[in-house]
């Protein structure tokens, strides 16, 4: 297989280097210099077939699991229209091609990536895209993110942002913690994706908080944030997961006492609430109440891959089984209501993972041991419930809504990967944005650009502007020295064009060889 995944790796690099070559030298072409002016000035009008190629702009999204890695290319609309909107949490794309990979059948991560290009260019829309341009990329991995790098050590893999940037062509690469990302998730979220346990009073100033129990328990919030576009949200990570479990019953004591020997100490939440926190609960009521063990039925979960899940199937045929579905579901409550506290997310406080969806009958209704476990904060429960309260001032009711879809992960990677586009796009695209032409004009270094606008860019219908970075006279450079510019320009970019039909000739005879 690493014979013809080099062939494979040698072919998409071949590609994605005469691409990008190609467009550096057409960007090169329609950068014109005004010589004692001392400013520069970027023609739209000259940028024709970079906007063309714009239409059909690809970005990637990813998440990757522990088990399997999941990977997306679409293409974007960037018309005036829609890049007028800003970053909207429902951007029009559509998906050119989607794959999901088993990890264990790849030695490094890269390998994968290196797959999913190759089957994309020869199984789908991808392979008849002319000019495909790979702008942004995103990938959600489980586990934690340190400075755009991700270690996998059970797996032996390194997921590095610059180094899938400088591999596979893309302008920007992010790797963001999965859970992030399903925060990004949320808010691409339909009404009928989600049940809601309690209206509330909806706040769009407020924050977003997110908790998710699946192979773990997930937390993180999102919180509004001022761009040139206007208020958006964005996600922040969160280790709640892994605050103590706080019981509150006798049984909770009990179960806490359990836990504590078996892990040596300290018992987090998300040692109950997890898939594998069913199984300890299990293990807890088992050693409880031995009259109720059977042998059958905990063969099965002891031997099962996903313990959690054959637990929630003997609900109503195990006593032992349903006594931990109904203790792990009235611990999630009273994590969720905490979560609330913590947060005050009139924003909405979002109930995701598998667990919740898989399980909904236990989250609905007031009378619910996860809804009562969640309102029950003592003093400050009114502020959970739906009626406000006094405390410090007026506060409004928290919506409480469950995700009933499982794929926030990759909804969350494609979103961030659509704003890395944004921020990134071509000044004659950025035309929108609201000038910065005060703020800079008083500042006293004159080392500093200032933006201003051009012809184009005032009263009524946006229209394609003329955008121009004025810069310090000193700055400006002789004419004929341009007109080099520009003759070498050319000159390149025709050696450019006949490389690249020899590099893919060259492509092509080699994949030919097999090698």
């Amino acid at each position: 297989m690493s014979r013809a995944v080099g062939g494979r790796r040698r072919e998409i690099r071949i590609r994605i280097a005469i691409e990008g070559a190609r467009k550096v030298l057409r960007r090169l072409g329609s950068l014109l210099f005004l010589g004692r002016r001392g400013g520069w000035v970027w023609f739209p009008d000259a940028m024709e077939e970079d906007l063309e190629e714009a239409k059909t702009i690809i970005l990637m999204g990813g998440d990757i699991g522990g088990t399997n890695s999941r990977f997306a290319l679409f293409k974007v609309d960037v018309s005036d229209e829609i890049m007028a909107r800003g970053p909207m949490d429902h951007p029009p794309f559509e998906i050119v091609y989607a794959k999901n990979y088993l990890n264990e059948d790849y030695s490094m991560f890269r390998d994968v990536m290196t797959e999913f290009f190759a089957d994309a260019e020869h199984h789908s829309d991808f392979a008849r895209t002319p000019h495909f341009h790979l702008t942004a990329c995103c990938l959600a991995v489980a586990g934690p993110v340190d400075d755009g790098r991700a270690n996998f050590t059970n797996r032996g893999w390194v997921i590095d942002s610059q180094d899938i940037k400088e591999w596979f062509g893309f302008e920007h690469v992010r790797v963001v913690n999965d859970f992030v990302a399903s925060g990004y998730g949320i808010l691409t979220l339909m009404e009928t994706e989600v049940t809601v346990l309690q209206e509330g009073k909806y706040s769009q100033s407020a924050p977003i908080a997110v908790l998710g129990a699946g192979t773990g328990l997930g937390e993180c919030f999102l919180a509004p944030n001022w761009s040139p576009y206007g208020s958006f949200y964005d996600a922040y990570p969160s280790e709640g997961g892994h605050v103590e479990f706080a019981p509150k019953t006798d049984i909770q004591f009990k179960c806490l006492q359990f836990l504590s020997e078996k892990f040596q100490g300290r018992v987090s939440v998300e040692r109950i609430v997890s898939g594998k926190g069913l199984l300890n609960v299990y293990e807890f009521f088992k050693s409880e109440y031995p009259d109720e063990f059977n042998e059958g039925h905990d063969h099965k979960i002891i031997n099962a891959v996903e313990a959690g899940a054959v637990i929630a199937s003997l609900t109503y045929d195990y006593t032992l089984c349903a006594q931990t579905m109904e203790f792990v579901f009235e611990v999630y409550g009273t994590e969720a209501g905490s979560v609330a506290l913590k947060f005050l997310p009139y924003g909405g406080l979002y109930i995701a993972g598998s667990l919740a969806p898989r399980n909904i009958e236990r989250l609905t209704g007031q009378d619910s041991s996860f809804m009562k476990a969640a309102i029950n904060k003592g003093r400050v429960s009114p502020a959970l419930k739906n009626v406000s309260c006094r405390i410090s001032n007026t506060v409004e009711n928290i919506p409480i809504k469950v995700v009933m879809c499982e794929d926030l992960g990759m909804r969350g990677s494609q979103l961030l990967s659509y704003r890395i586009f944004l921020e990134s796009k071509p000044p004659a695209i950025q035309a929108q944005l609201p000038p910065v032409t005060d703020t800079l004009d008083t500042m006293a270094n004159p080392d500093i650009p200032a933006i201003r606008k051009s012809d184009g860019y005032a009263d009524g219908p946006y229209k394609e502007p003329h955008i121009a970075l004025t810069l310090p006279p000193r700055h400006a450079m002789d004419i004929t020295f341009v007109a080099e510019i520009a003759v070498a320009s050319s000159i390149a970019a025709s050696i450019a064009l006949i490389i690249g039909f020899g590099a893919r000739s060259l492509t092509r005879m080699d994949l030919a060889k097999g090698s």
